[in-house]
């Protein structure tokens, strides 16, 4: 154990400095949360994501990872919902709050005067939550189509990279962006051999109009369909640009 000496030089005074700063880069780093992110209400197959995240990404950090590795498009609102242990997961209590959310974490540009408990994204850390067994997270991503993720924290891991994240594995192609709560029923059209001439103009324009749309469509098994080599490569991206996303229309985020 070191003790403590008092300094007497400028020279010991500087290797005194050094000491410290050794002793500190030679502390064990803080493990990854290993978490599932499962999207609400679809299947055959469920859309779910494993992902290794660093312990103080702050939420609004989280979300860029959320919103890569589920192939969104980053063209709507987000919140978290903060919920004990024993609330049921029904999405995020936006219009009824249930009984036992105890806060919303919200983007600090989305204005809400509903009169909710709320704190900021760039304020709360993932420790802060997801190291509490006796808490409970979701994250619903556009207001419109409320597309609700649960989050569940698997275990503790070394990190992967100075504050990077990764995809561990996953099922399921990315659902459409503005699809308003039809996914289920778009992925049963492609499977059809005579789709109606309303049925067509829906694959249309999911191949060729939806912001993260697949011109491949999702014929076979295209609902099973997704690359996670191409999540990864995007999260080695935002983890090097410090968790700040790029601009609209400069990256592909389909996968």
């Amino acid at each position: 154990m070191l003790k403590y000496q008092p300094v007497k030089s400028l020279t010991e005074l500087f290797l005194h400095k050094q000491l410290l700063r050794l002793c500190a880069n030679m502390s064990p780093p803080h493990p990854n949360f290993v978490i599932r992110a499962t999207l609400h209400g679809t299947t055959n197959p469920t859309i779910s994501r494993i992902l290794s995240v660093p312990h103080d990404l702050d939420f609004g950090e989280f979300h860029q990872v959320l919103q890569v590795a589920f192939g969104w498009a980053r063209t709507h609102l987000y919140e978290f919902a903060v919920k004990t242990a024993d609330c049921p997961h029904i999405g995020s209590g936006m219009l009824v709050p249930l009984e036992g959310t105890l806060y919303y974490i919200l983007d600090d540009s989305d204005p809400d005067e509903s009169g909710r408990r709320l704190r900021y994204s760039d304020e709360v850390r993932l420790f802060e939550i997801l190291g509490n067994s006796e808490l409970r997270l979701e994250y619903t991503y556009d207001m419109g189509d409320n597309h609700t993720h649960i989050i569940e924290v698997l275990r503790r891991e070394p990190p992967i990279q100075k504050r990077g994240s990764a995809c561990l594995e996953g099922e399921g192609h990315p659902c459409a962006e503005d699809i308003g709560g039809d996914w289920e029923k778009l992925k049963n059209i492609y499977q059809k051999a005579n789709p109606t001439q309303e049925e067509k103009e829906k694959m249309d324009w999911y191949e060729n109009m939806c912001s993260n749309g697949d011109s491949n469509g999702l014929s076979g098994n295209g609902a099973y369909r997704w690359d996670i080599d191409s999540v990864n490569r995007q999260l080695r991206s935002l983890a090097s640009n410090n968790y700040k996303p790029t601009p609209p229309g400069s990256e592909i985020i389909m996968v």
